[in-house]
């Protein structure tokens, strides 16, 4: 599985799907090489002879580097946000309870 050192499990592989005839797609599979891993998206559909019989499987691969290493900056500007509103959050929090203090302060 694609960001683990798990195997992809054979049941859940796109192809053996298809040869079981279920049209599949999946974006969590990937090619390791020593010096890179490219992650994937697959489709895969039987192909069925004119009886209905399951006699092969068509398979596509795409290379998804780009979307994931999109997705990963996305998701690591949107902790940052998240992070930023946190922070202004708490600091509009002490500067209103200061500012009911000064209003108390100034009704007396």
């Amino acid at each position: 599985r694609a960001g683990t050192e798990q195997l992809y499990p054979v049941e859940n592989m796109p192809i053996f799907r298809a040869l079981h005839g279920e049209k599949a797609w999946v974006d969590d599979m990937e090619i390791r090489f020593p010096d890179r891993t490219i992650p994937l998206e697959v489709y895969t559909t039987p192909l069925l002879d004119e009886t209905g019989e399951i006699i092969a499987a068509i398979a596509a691969f795409f290379d998804i580097s780009e979307r994931k290493q999109t997705e990963k900056l996305l998701a690591d500007y949107n902790r940052t946000l998240e992070a930023r509103i946190a922070e202004r959050t708490a600091e509009l929090t002490v500067a209103n309870e200061q500012l009911q203090i000064e209003i108390v302060e100034r009704k007396k």
